[in-house]
């Protein structure tokens, strides 16, 4: 009986024909009904038994058989044959052998390759599954490798005869591949390790690429090949994953790359870019790892690739997945000179960076990730040459550094714990601060405080790290401004309440007094202490926290490295000398007295003064002390003649010579003193007469010692210093020639009057004749003399209230810091009652850039707590004269103050935050106060008493935002896509129809009556029929208005349904119809 007869007889064995049907139509969509399995057990009792032998039988059967006999078969028998044979491949059926399965594989695709004849039972689907069936039997040990090979080759041999549609010859490559990559079981190194049946495969893959032309079908067809790179890829499911990375290595590297040629190859490239856009690529490893076996040509293809991609906005998986893309990259560099790439991936790195500012947040926040992942990769060579292109070009590739920080401090988060974007931001700045040349400080400390302004120290220690590196390599570069940015933020948290506060301490006390190591580069302690022990920081706060830290051998470590041309070292002795009772005098003392000539004329003179003053105090001196002392005695006083101190030495070096004096029991007579300070005195005025001041300061160290000793300068010579500064000539001469001795004499005469009252009407003189003068040095230093004078002396402010009020809007910003530190204290001494002009002039300074930060500290010390009243008072008018808008009769401008607001605008960088601050800073009482206020300004513009026009709706914007800021505190706040709907969803629900279920939280019951006037006077305002607010504040006055309600919708449904109030009548639900009406207007993407 031959094939076909064979076939008949078991399917005339048949039961149910119908089933044949059943399986065909299952074959043809895929598609398995539960319905019939048991009918399926049935069919399989129609073959006989021993399946195996069948189908061994039925395949010998078809080779002995003239294959133009199958253009006769009967259709009903065709059917049956191949779905017999479907169901014995089918890859989801339980109930045949594998064994089995192979050979009905193996027959089929012998069936489909006859020539000429094939054709006829060459359905798709079975085809696939015969693909799939092949690549789940890849592993099967009941059927031998060979079978696997037999059959692989044959249809290889089929692909190879027939032009098969592309996605079909897809499938094929794709399956050859999964079977290569799932029997790797070992890490391979070339072809010649392969096993027969990844060779097989490999070959097979090469062959039906060569037998292409068409150079899209190759780009098809080859998209099997990086199916491996999908999420749902075998690559990251199979057992061995380093053996099936270096098995597709191989194969790319020495059978792909050698065997077609660059035209062809070009379109297996094509489709390797191809797989980016996909949702479902997350391959990245094994990309990099194809990437790294290209050749450098079809490498840099690639990478140019990336570039356009990265420009481009209209491809946004692709870009999202090359920018991970970027980073496998610089993880597994390839074994080529990177600089051959460098120029082009530096390019892509610049278009993600240029994506920080992209309007869709994904990828904007897949731009922070990548480069913040890029910046925390080390000794990379690839990126280690980008970033060292910033230091010599102050550039990053064509993007100005400063520009990049500025953009960074817009897009930072106001809040660090919202998402990790502005730890990723910090990671990005720090490397690039880092690797770059100098910048300015002020943008550097504005960018980093903005990064940081919420963060509380357990939110920022994991970042400590990364600020620590940063602070030693720009005090490393002696970027001291700019690292002292950074010390603000570790103070700041070392001094806060949060328990990991004392992490942060314990850095800052640490690193003064141990080598930092990063990255085998170590950082001497004195890159802290010289920055951190300064004015600038009350940096005794932090040793009393870490007090029980301290030990003498710290002391005898600090007194072993003292060098006297780092004071810092000497600060450092004394305040760890504040919290022990150390006694060890000797080497401390031969240290002063061996280089005293040295350290005489340094800073570091001061604070080792004071050291061994409280060493002193803390010893009883034995005698082997006491030649040291009378030595370190006699070079005290000696230098004290000959002016040897900087002038804020005179006081400590003073102060221990006494000490000295006193342990030792020497008597320094008052003739002694009295001779020091007429010495001093002659000599300043002989240096001054002969305009010999040099750099030595002689009048200011005068006036040290005058103040030590408080005692005037000798008689004769104070007489010889009026009539220079009362001879007109004379003083012209100092003001243009020596502008810094002239105000030296200022200063001594101060000291002066402060001695003796007589002396006061002099010096006042003096001073006035020069308050308003051109110099910026001489002006700031006549006000701060002038008004030490009132303020210790004389009591009268007036002069100093008429200068600071004046300067306060023209000056420069070094002059306006010292005006609002003095207008904060005389308003805090109850010297000043501000009016609404005094304090507009005092707060505007809220609004430049310059001077924000110094503005908010200054206030924040007393101001706010105490001046509740006047913000509250003075808000609406302040609003008023930002815009400079006179035309409400409550709030009038008068002509000179109009003239000096028009000075004050022009300084006014940031003008909200003027508004945001003053507001916040409030209770709620006070708050509500001033909505109420702006709430009858909405009443007059209901009633028609404000005439419309464009100058009035920028101050309406600016009223409107101030219920914006009841609930979000900011300017730019965005707001969810879905806030207006889900709030006026509830606004419906819960007001309009009063959901009885939802139980009000009542907060503020006792601003009821300003809750309903508020809300009533914004829908008034919303409902006008105006066209002029149409187009110019409807989404403000929208925005503001829904903010409103849902921040007080729980008090509006208590006296809506509970206390069944009236006053609201039907205005929400006309709000909910305005709302539906005008959705399009307001529904947008997160603003």
């Amino acid at each position: 009986m031959d094939f076909i007869g064979t076939l008949n007889v078991n399917y005339e064995k048949l039961k149910s024909k119908e089933l044949v049907n059943t399986l065909w139509i299952e074959m043809l969509h895929e598609k398995r009904s539960a319905e019939y399995l048991e009918e399926l057990v049935e069919y399989s009792f129609h073959y006989p038994v021993d399946s195996d032998s069948y189908l061994v039988e039925l395949n010998e059967k078809f080779n002995a058989l003239d294959k133009e006999q199958l253009r006769l078969i009967d259709g009903h028998l065709k059917a049956y044959m191949i779905t017999f044979l479907y169901y014995c491949t089918n890859r989801f059926s339980r109930t045949v052998p594998v064994t089995t399965t192979i050979l009905a594989s193996k027959l089929y695709i012998k069936l489909i390759s006859t020539p000429n004849i094939g054709k006829f039972f060459f359905e798709a689907n079975m085809f696939k599954i015969q693909m799939f069936t092949i690549a789940s039997l890849a592993k099967e040990t009941h059927i031998t490798e060979q079978q696997k090979i037999d059959l692989l080759k044959l249809i290889k041999k089929y692909c190879l005869s027939e032009k098969l549609e592309t996605s079909l010859l897809r499938v094929v490559v794709n399956t050859y591949i999964v079977v290569m990559l799932s029997v790797s079981k070992e890490i391979i190194d070339d072809i010649n390790s392969v096993t027969q049946l990844q060779s097989c495969c490999i070959f097979a893959v090469k062959d039906i690429i060569l037998n292409e032309t068409e150079g899209n079908r190759i780009r098809v067809i080859v998209d099997g090949l990086f199916k491996c790179l999908g999420k749902t890829s075998i690559l990251h499911h199979m057992e061995h994953k380093m053996a099936g990375r270096s098995t597709l290595k191989v194969f790319i590297r020495d059978v792909l790359q050698e065997n077609i040629d660059e035209d062809q190859f070009q379109y297996i490239l094509d489709a390797f870019c191809t797989v980016w856009g996909r949702e479902q690529f997350n391959g990245y490893q094994e990309a990099v790892i194809i990437m790294n076996v290209l050749k450098l040509p079809y490498y840099k293809e690639l990478v140019r690739k990336m570039v356009l991609y990265t420009q481009s906005k209209n491809h946004k998986q692709f870009l999202l997945n090359i920018m991970h893309l970027l980073v496998a990259i610089a993880e597994e560099l390839p074994t080529f000179p990177v600089n051959k790439i460098q120029v082009l991936y530096s390019c892509a790195m610049r278009n993600v960076l240029y994506h920080f500012m992209d309007s869709d947040e994904i990828i904007k926040n897949a731009a922070i990730e990548t480069m913040a992942k890029l910046c925390m990769i080390k000794n990379n060579t690839l990126l280690n040459a980008i970033f060292t292109q910033i230091g010599n070009t102050a550039k990053f590739i064509n993007i100005n550094l400063v520009s990049m920080l500025i953009c960074v401090n817009k897009i930072v988060d106001e809040k660090w714990g919202i998402s990790p974007k502005n730890q990723r931001l910090l990671v990005i700045v720090a490397k690039f601060l880092t690797n770059s040349s100098k910048i300015d400080s002020e943008i550097v400390e504005k960018t980093l405080q903005a990064i940081c302004r919420d963060c509380t120290p357990f939110s920022l220690k994991p970042s400590l790290g990364i600020l620590h590196q940063l602070y030693c390599a720009l005090a490393l570069k002696q970027e001291d401004e700019s690292a002292a940015a950074i010390l603000k933020i570790f103070f700041k948290c070392a001094m806060h309440q949060d328990a990991t506060s004392m992490e942060f301490a314990e850095h800052l006390f640490r690193s003064m007094l141990k080598p930092s190591v990063i990255d085998s580069i170590t950082y001497d302690p004195k890159y802290y202490y010289n920055l951190f022990l300064t004015s600038e920081f009350e940096y005794e706060v932090l040793f009393t926290k870490c007090q029980k830290h301290i030990k003498s051998e710290q002391v005898d470590k600090v007194i072993g490295e003292l060098n006297y041309d780092l004071p810092g070292g000497a600060v450092l002795l004394c305040c760890l000398l504040n919290f022990l009772d150390y006694s060890e005098l000797t080497c401390v003392i031969e240290y002063f007295i061996n280089h005293f000539n040295e350290i005489a004329t340094k800073a570091i003179m001061g604070p080792l003064s004071v050291a061994v003053r409280k060493i002193i105090l803390n010893k009883t001196i034995s005698q082997r002390h006491v030649p040291q002392l009378d030595c370190l005695h006699g070079l005290l006083l000696e230098a004290l003649f000959q002016q040897a101190y900087q002038v804020p030495c005179i006081k400590p070096a003073y102060d221990l010579l006494q000490e000295i004096r006193n342990v030792l029991r020497i008597e320094l007579h008052d003739a002694i003193l009295d001779q020091l300070l007429t010495v001093t005195s002659e000599r300043a005025f002989r240096r001054l007469h002969r305009r010999e001041i040099g750099d030595h300061s002689v009048i200011l160290y005068l006036n040290e010692l005058c103040l030590l000793m408080k005692k005037m300068p000798s008689e004769h010579v104070t007489v010889l210093l009026e009539q220079y500064m009362d001879n007109p000539d004379r003083v012209r001469e100092m003001r243009t020639n020596m502008p810094d001795v002239y105000i030296q004499m200022l200063t001594l005469f101060t000291t002066m009057a402060m001695m003796t009252k007589r002396k006061v009407p002099t010096v006042l003189r003096y001073l006035e004749d020069i308050l308003y003068h051109e110099s910026q040095i001489i002006k700031i230093t006549a006000f701060k003399l002038y008004y030490s004078i009132c303020k210790e002396m004389t009591h009268e402010f007036e002069e100093v209230i008429k200068f600071v009020f004046k300067e306060i809007v023209v000056a420069d910003p070094c002059l306006i810091r010292l005006c609002v530190s003095s207008i904060e204290e005389l308003v805090f001494d109850d010297y000043i009652k501000l009016d609404a002009e005094h304090f507009y002039k005092f707060v505007h300074i809220l609004g430049s850039d310059e001077l924000n930060i110094f503005m908010r500290e200054v206030l924040m010390k007393r101001f706010l707590l105490s001046n509740q009243n006047d913000i509250t008072k003075f808000y609406v008018q302040s609003i008023m004269y930002i815009h400079i808008y006179s035309k409400l009769s409550e709030y009038p401008i008068s002509e000179q103050f109009d003239e000096e607001l028009v000075k004050m605008k022009m300084r006014l960088n940031s003008p909200k935050e003027v508004l945001i601050f003053l507001f916040n800073s409030l209770p709620i009482k006070k708050k509500f106060n001033i909505l109420h206020e702006i709430s009858t300004i909405f009443d007059e513009v209901t009633r028609g008493s404000c005439k419309f026009e464009n100058s009035f709706f920028p101050v309406l914007r600016d009223l409107l935002l101030t219920y914006r800021f009841m609930v979000t505190p900011s300017v730019e706040s965005k707001v969810d896509r879905h806030f207006y709907d889900n709030t006026c969803k509830e606004i419906q629900q819960k007001i309009v129809k009063h959901d009885t279920k939802y139980q009000p939280q009542i907060y503020y019951a006792e601003f009821d009556d300003e809750i309903r006037k508020c809300t009533i006077s914004l829908l008034k305002l919303l409902f006008m029929e105006n066209r002029q607010i149409s187009d110019n504040i409807q989404i403000t006055l929208f925005d503001a208005l829904i903010h409103w309600i849902d921040f007080v919708k729980d008090e509006i449904i208590s006296y809506v349904h509970v206390e069944r109030g009236k006053e609201y009548g039907n205005y929400f639900t006309k709000l909910i119809h305005y709302y539906n009406r005008n959705k399009g207007r307001f529904v947008t993407p997160d603003r």
